[in-house]
């Protein structure tokens, strides 16, 4: 399973932050930035290729615009999972 913490970076020092919480709103099927890691978001921003991410999300990771059910019903369940208290 993957990881549902994404690492950030804090100065020099690396810190974890959760990308879903028990209060995230659901999932938008067609936001390309819903599974795209935060940091390499940051990164393609820094390079000033944030648009060249975000197509290259939309043409090879996404099917015609959307996130796949299976990928938007993961996130639901460790949405769940996180309300529950069993992560």
């Amino acid at each position: 399973m993957y990881g549902i913490r994404k690492a950030m970076e804090n100065g020099k020092h690396e810190c974890y932050q959760s990308d879903t919480t028990a209060d995230s709103p659901d999932p938008n099927p067609a936001d390309p930035w819903l599974f795209t890691d935060p940091q390499a978001r940051i990164i393609y921003q820094i390079q000033d290729r944030l648009g060249q991410l975000e197509e290259d999300v939309c043409t090879y990771v996404m099917a015609q615009g959307q996130w796949a059910q299976e990928d938007l019903e993961c996130k639901c369940e460790i949405q769940r999972l996180l309300r529950e208290g069993l992560l």
